[in-house]
């Protein structure tokens, strides 16, 4: 189910990137709703099923929410069937209206494709996808971590709420800021900029918690609960918008490139494989640090503790801050999305 699921998910990117050069509209904000529609139906799917499930006397308890999501699910296919039936049609040149990328850096008739450079933008996808499934399993087991070695104990619904406050947080910033920032930074430095406090947040939280446990502050007490809600709202809310940067960044550097209307699919396939395999190996190396920090904390501190895995996703995210500014060299893949190269795209 979950592989079909992502599969959906390649061919609504796909065939999104497809309409909008189409129409020749910039489809920031398009990606930025599909991220927020995500996070909204992650929140909503267990709480609708929650009060669904066992509410009908259909055999089984799970009957209802199953028969309920499924007709959802087909009915969203349906519409979006009906509303983007030309998507996957091939893009005529005489029909692509503003194609951003051809206009302001045109692709040479001998060029090939760069796949190292593609290569590298799907290893900052790997890594980026690493340090978020790797966030959302390292931060419960340190705010579980009981009280007699200096943790909070907190409880699954206190941990669960701050992963829902930042989640709607994210929600908010997708649908109304996100597009605002990209057209005022630029897409890549964008992207730095999110990583900046990301990684001073990862290298700093672990340490900033348990002083604040060691100096007699409770679990409830305001400084804890600062701590926590704000490392996890401002991780949610610049690394929720780093999915949609990654993506925008790879599309637009495949723009660039020659066969670009057959390159978008394999482009897609391969984020959905890089993404999956790196949500797969988050868990287990994850966890595996976690085990190894705790165990060598009493003997080895402070170059082994509880913070052995958010200082490693410290270290990837410091290395995903500068890669892009290597690999996206100046002339490489242009600006689309900033307001001086919409201006440009309206003079030509």
């Amino acid at each position: 189910l979950r592989g079909l699921s992502n599969g959906n998910g390649l061919l609504l990117r796909t065939g999104m990137r497809r309409s909008f050069l189409r129409r020749g509209v910039d489809d920031t904000q398009g990606f930025a709703w599909v991220s927020a529609a995500s996070g909204t139906s992650s929140l909503a799917g267990p709480a609708v099923g929650g009060i669904l499930y066992g509410a009908s006397d259909l055999g089984h308890p799970w009957t209802l929410p199953y028969i309920c999501s499924g007709t959802l699910l087909f009915g969203a296919m349906l519409t979006a069937l009906a509303l983007m039936e030309d998507t996957t049609a091939p893009i005529s040149p005489r029909k692509r209206g503003g194609d951003l990328g051809q206009l302001l850096l045109p692709t040479p008739p001998d060029r090939r494709v760069d796949w190292v450079s593609m290569g590298w933008l799907l290893a900052v996808v790997f890594g980026h996808a690493y340090v978020f499934m790797g966030w959302d399993l390292s931060y419960p087991v340190l705010a579980a971590m009981p009280q007699s070695i200096d943790g909070d104990a907190w409880k699954p619904p206190q941990i669960g709420s701050t992963f829902v406050v930042a989640s709607l947080a994210f929600v908010f910033f997708a649908s109304c800021c996100y597009q605002r920032c990209i057209r005022y930074f630029g897409i890549v430095r964008f992207w730095v900029l999110n990583w900046i406090p990301t990684v001073l947040m990862l290298a700093t939280f672990p340490r900033v918690l348990e002083a604040l446990r060691r100096e007699g502050w409770e679990a409830e007490s305001w400084p804890v609960l600062a701590a926590n809600y704000g490392a996890q709202l401002s991780f949610c809310v610049m690394q929720g918008a780093g999915f949609v940067t990654a993506q925008l960044v790879l599309f637009d550097f495949v723009t660039t490139q020659p066969g670009s209307d057959q390159l978008m699919a394999t482009a897609n396939g391969y984020y959905v494989i890089v993404q999956n395999v790196a949500n797969g190996l988050a868990p287990l190396i994850s966890g595996a640090l976690c085990t190894i920090g705790a165990a060598l904390e009493p003997q080895y501190a402070p170059i082994a503790t509880r913070a052995l895995p958010f200082d490693v996703m410290a270290c990837v995210g410091v290395v995903l801050c500068l890669l892009p500014l290597w690999v996206l060299g100046p002339g490489k893949v242009p600006d689309l999305r900033s307001a001086r190269a919409l201006l440009q795209l309206e003079q030509q």
